[in-house]
């Protein structure tokens, strides 16, 4: 069985400055966790700049305008790229650690 982790990102250096370091932290935690086959979705609500990772169980997504679809919108498209790739779906955000 494979897990795929979605979470959403947003960083903007004046509305959420501690955005990138929340994500860093929650993948951090998660992959010492993961002793089991893995894919991680990152969908990327309009972040003043795109993420580069050189990961391949990272898949990132960057949404343009976060205004036309929200939180909401950005999860079902963590939901629909998780599908695709054929995992069982795991919800997070990107300010939770796992112990």
């Amino acid at each position: 069985m494979k897990v795929c982790l979605v979470m959403t990102n947003h960083y903007s250096q004046r509305l959420r400055p501690y955005g990138r370091d929340l994500l860093v932290n929650a993948l951090t935690s998660f992959k010492k966790f993961a002793t089991f086959d893995y894919e991680i979705v990152i969908v990327d609500n309009q972040s003043d700049n795109k993420i580069i990772f050189d990961d391949d169980n990272i898949h990132y997504i960057y949404i343009e305008d976060q205004l036309k679809k929200g939180l909401t919108g950005a999860w079902n498209i963590g939901i629909k790229e998780a599908s695709r790739l054929g995992c069982d779906i795991i919800l997070n955000s990107n300010d939770d650690l796992i112990f």
